[in-house]
Order: structure tokens, then C-alpha cells, then sequence
């Protein structure tokens, strides 16, 4: 007995130092900043521990005392005295080694670079590379769209781009892309960094965070956004914190100008809208009438009339799918949708069974012509995106730690050409794998929203910067005034409202949009379409892409010169005096 209670006292104490160099372990790969793009391999980051963390060392504890417990069980039962000194002493055979092989792991890690010195890499990096231009972001879980739809617009910027990220899920969600990334969550980390070489910082969100590099009067402050609409969200007194606010047309601008937030007119900057180049415009090929209802979240604020899912969500799907004549659904609920308010949720899942079961009742009348053909594309599909799954795992093996994905995070262009052939052949194959009948729920991580624009008729939806994209299409489209203020006070309040077929709160009026795609009625908006895409959009001469780096460019001159005359000053004081 005193030789079981002994060993499991040598065990149980064994723990302590075990525990030590697992936290020694831990902390040496904390590493402060997050990279992709970025080479590190200056600081020595080792592969990732296999079961160094809490719990793994608790099942090691464990697992370690059965032979001791079989042992000892056995020795009671049989009175073979030899099995408990037999599992007492693999029991200490087996803490001894798990030790050891802790201790050379801990002799591993010790040779990573200390915290300190991965920042300091961080800032030799920036001095080196000296980029020019910084997009700005921190937000919440699900918030990473906001950034993604500016990554392709920023690695055609000028000069070198980084992209300054605080949040590690933002990180995880990030889109490929080969420009440098780095994420300090510390703020006190990043105010320590010298970015005097930046000319020109970007931010798609007003948040807290911003102030770390706000504070910078080396260089100019933008704020991009991640869309405009008529919601209150979009002339946020913070704006006036920026040297300019970038918005898409004239629109913007006079937004602001009605909001009275301290935002001055000079300060605001029209550059287009430089993610809507690949929406096409004029009448889609199709035999299927098509119609993409994507409501907007409910916000953050019980603001009545945010979203239209929860007065007329389900009813406006039913109506979609009882009306005459073959129509298909594509329903693009937001990202946040429920975040919120749950009964949202509901209301979303009721949707999505709406859907799937007038799906079923279409298939259960017979089999669909070509349905070879579209065995073959979800085939094809399936195979696109495995190999695509693959691809998108460049920067993480399996068990990879953040110290070890940031080490291996360097996207080479190879990989990242064949990322985007394959989601060109993704988006594709998801058309041509379903009947031209069939609808579809579509999630924000899947398709891209343009390509649903694309495959569109025309839009219902919210107010939201959706329905200012969609213009850019020229097709008509619904808003519901959810708020129930009534037509005219709609299209007052709203920009955006004043080209669309105004949905009552009893969802009525998505008849007159149907009479209208299928030609029983005119198109009485057209022409007002037209002049609102450019009021709201901008012109398309010259391209929005040719607009947003021609402002960039114009501000990073700016800056150096601002630069320019800060140095100049101290010396015109001395000859004066």
C-alpha cells in the first residue's frame, strides 16, 4: 500500500514541473503580432507542440496512472503483489517520459524569438518595405466581408499596401490574398511602432481601435466603409475624425450634408464603387424569371424599419413562389442576420424550409431535362471545391498553432492564381449544377453577391448598401418600407428608394414588380434608374478603379508634402528671428 500511495504522490508531484514547462511552452509561442505575407523566418518558430496544452497534459495524467490502477486492481483480485510494483513502475517509467519529451520541447522553443524581437522584426519589416498605404481594421466575429471587398481594390493601390488587422478571428476569416498582413491585438504594441514612412491610412469601420493609428499626424486618414445606404449607420458623426470620407457618387456626399455631423463638404471625396466592375447591366439570358431577395440585419438599434424579414420576410417568398409563370428564388439573407434579434432566426429558417420544399414538390412531378448535365457540373462542383478546401488551407496545417500558421502563412503566386481560377470555375459550376427553376439559398462565405446580380432579374430588399450595388446592374428592384411611413415619405427619406417599387408592410406591390419582368407592364423606372446610378454610383467615365488609386496617389503627395513643410518650419523660425 505505502508503495501505490508513493508512487502516486511521485506522480501527482511530477505535475508541477510538467505544468511549468508547459506554460514556459505556451508563453514562448504567444507570439504578439499575427503574419501572412511576411517572412519570418529570422525568428526560429518551431512546429507545433502535439499535446502541450492543458488538457492534453490532464488525459496524460490520466492515461499515465492506469497501468498503476490496472496494477494495483490486479493485485487485490488475485493477490499477485508483483502487478501493483509492476504498474507503480510503469506509471513512473511513463511520467518520466512524458518529462522528457516536454523538456525537449520546451529546449525546442526556447530558441523561438521572445516576443519582443517578433515586433521588432515586425518594424524592421515596415522600415525595409516602407509601405505606402495601411487599411485599418478591427470588428466582430463575422465582420471580415468589410475588409475582404477591399482587398483586390488595395493590391491595385500604388506603392506597398499592409493590411493592419487587431482581431485574430478577423485574421482566420481573412480572403487570399498576397498582400502583407499583420494583426497586434495589443494597442499599446502597435502605438509603439513607427509608421512615419505611411503616407496614407484606410478604414472600412468607424471603431475604438482606431485611434491607435488616428493619432498619427505624419499621414492621411480615410475613411472607405464597407458600402453606402441611406441608414444612419453611413454618416456617423466619428467620420469627422478623418481628412477625408470617400463615398461612392454625389449621393454620399449630400448625405452628409443633410446630417449636419461635422463632416465638411471639401472633405468628402467621390471614388465610385471599384468592386462593382464585373456586374453586368442590360437583360439577362435565362429562361427563369429570377429574383434575389437579400434583407439587411436588423442593427444594432431597435431603429423600426431596419429589416424587412420579420414584418414581410416570409410572406414576400410566398408570394415569389406562388406567382404564375416558372420563377426561381435566390434568398441572401446577411451575414449578422439574428445576431441580434433570434426571431430573425426563425424567420430565416422558416424561409430556408419554404424553399427546400418547393424544391422537393418541383422534383417529385418528374425528372428535369439534362439532368446528366447537371449531375456532371455538381460532379465537377464537389471536385473544384476539394481541391479549392486544399488550396485555401496554404497558411495552417493540421494542429498549427498561430506562431506556426504565421510562419508558414506566405502565399506564393501560383497558389493564388489557381485560387482564383477555381472560384471562377466555382461560380460557374453552382449555376449550371441546379435546374434553372430550382432556388437557391445562398450564404455570404459561398458565392460572391455580384455574381447573384448577375444571375438576377431584379432585387428585393432593404435599405442597404446591396440596393446602391445593385443599381449598377440597371435591373429593377423592390425596397419594402418596413417602417410603414408610406410611399412618398419612402422615397423622401431614402436615396436610394427614389427609382424602386416601394414595398407596403403588408408586402404588397411584389405583383406590379412581377408584371414587370414578365413585360405585361412597363418599366416606369428605367430612365430614373439610370439617373440615380449616377448620382448614387458615380460616373463610369472614368472607371471607379482608375478613381480610387488617383485619390490614394493625390493624398500620399499630400502627406509628403505636409511632411515637407513640418521639417521646413523649425529652420524658417530660426532664419526669421
Amino acid at each position: 500500500m505505502l508503495l501505490v500511495v508513493g508512487a502516486f504522490v511521485l506522480v501527482r508531484l511530477a505535475r508541477v514541473p510538467s505544468g511549468m514547462l508547459i506554460a514556459e511552452i505556451l508563453k514562448a509561442r504567444n507570439l504578439p503580432a499575427q503574419t501572412r505575407n511576411i517572412d519570418l523566418s529570422a525568428l526560429r518558430i518551431a512546429d507545433t507542440p502535439r499535446f502541450h496544452g492543458r488538457v492534453a497534459a490532464t488525459q496524460a495524467y490520466v492515461l499515465g496512472t492506469l497501468p498503476a490502477v490496472a496494477g494495483v486492481t490486479l493485485a487485490a483480485d488475485t493477490g499477485a503483489h508483483w502487478t501493483a510494483w509492476l504498474g507503480c513502475g510503469l506509471m513512473l517509467l511513463l511520467a518520466a517520459a512524458w518529462y522528457g519529451w516536454l523538456r525537449s520541447e520546451w529546449q525546442r522553443c526556447r530558441s523561438m524569438a521572445s516576443g519582443a524581437r517578433a515586433l521588432a522584426h515586425v518594424q524592421g519589416w515596415i522600415h525595409d518595405q516602407r509601405p505606402r498605404t495601411v487599411l485599418h481594421f478591427s470588428g466582430v466575429e463575422g465582420s471580415a466581408y468589410q475588409i475582404n471587398m477591399w482587398l483586390e481594390m488595395l493590391a491595385g493601390l500604388d506603392g506597398q499596401v499592409l493590411i493592419l488587422l487587431r482581431d485574430p478571428h478577423i485574421l482566420d476569416d481573412l480572403d487570399t490574398t498576397r498582400l502583407p498582413v499583420v494583426c497586434i491585438p495589443s494597442n499599446p504594441d502597435v502605438v509603439a511602432l513607427d509608421m512615419s514612412c505611411v503616407k496614407v491610412f484606410l478604414y472600412a469601420g468607424n471603431v475604438g481601435y482606431n485611434i491607435s493609428t488616428l493619432r498619427l499626424n505624419s499621414a492621411k486618414h480615410v475613411f472607405i466603409g464597407h458600402g453606402d445606404s441611406d441608414k444612419d449607420a453611413s454618416v456617423n458623426p466619428f467620420s469627422k475624425v478623418y481628412d477625408e470620407v470617400w463615398t461612392a457618387g454625389r449621393a454620399g456626399a449630400d448625405r452628409y450634408a443633410r446630417a449636419r455631423v461635422g463632416v465638411r463638404a471639401e472633405d468628402v471625396v467621390e471614388v465610385g464603387r471599384p468592386q462593382l466592375g464585373g456586374v453586368a447591366t442590360g437583360v439577362r439570358a435565362g429562361t427563369v424569371t429570377t429574383v434575389l431577395y437579400a434583407p439587411t440585419w436588423e442593427g444594432w438599434e431597435d431603429t423600426p424599419g431596419n429589416n424587412s424579414l420579420l414584418v414581410a420576410g416570409e410572406s414576400i417568398v410566398r408570394q415569389l413562389l406562388e406567382a404564375p409563370g416558372p420563377l426561381r428564388v435566390l434568398y441572401r439573407p446577411h451575414p449578422f442576420t439574428g445576431k441580434r434579434d433570434g426571431r430573425l432566426t426563425r424567420v430565416d429558417d422558416r424561409i430556408r424550409r419554404l424553399l427546400a420544399l418547393a424544391n422537393a414538390d418541383a422534383r417529385s412531378r418528374g425528372p428535369v431535362r439534362g439532368d446528366d448535365h447537371l449531375a456532371r457540373a455538381e460532379t465537377e462542383l464537389a471536385q473544384i471545391r476539394s481541391e479549392l478546401e486544399e488550396l485555401l488551407r496554404w497558411d495552417r496545417r493540421p494542429g498549427a498553432d498561430p506562431a506556426e500558421r504565421s510562419r508558414d502563412g506566405l502565399l506564393d503566386a501560383g497558389t493564388a492564381e489557381r485560387i482564383v481560377e477555381l472560384r471562377a470555375l466555382e461560380n460557374s459550376l453552382f449555376w449550371a449544377s441546379a435546374a434553372p427553376w430550382e432556388h437557391r439559398v445562398l450564404t455570404p462565405q459561398g458565392i460572391d453577391l455580384y455574381a447573384c446580380f448577375n444571375e438576377s432579374d431584379a432585387l428585393v430588399s432593404d435599405i442597404s448598401s446591396v440596393v446602391s450595388d445593385f443599381i449598377a446592374s440597371g435591373k429593377p428592384y423592390a425596397i419594402t418600407d418596413a417602417a410603414g411611413v408610406g410611399t412618398d415619405e419612402f422615397r423622401r427619406r431614402n436615396t436610394a428608394a427614389r427609382a424602386a417599387l416601394v414595398l407596403e408592410p403588408d408586402d404588397s406591390g411584389i405583383a406590379e414588380l412581377l408584371a414587370v419582368l414578365h413585360g405585361d407592364a412597363p418599366d416606369a423606372l428605367s430612365e430614373d434608374r439610370r439617373q440615380l446610378k449616377d448620382y448614387l454610383l458615380g460616373p463610369d467615365e472614368p472607371s471607379s478603379m482608375e478613381r480610387f488609386r488617383a485619390a490614394a496617389s493625390r493624398l500620399a503627395h499630400e502627406a509628403d508634402e505636409m511632411q515637407r513643410l513640418r521639417r521646413s518650419e523649425p529652420v524658417s523660425r530660426e532664419v526669421s528671428s
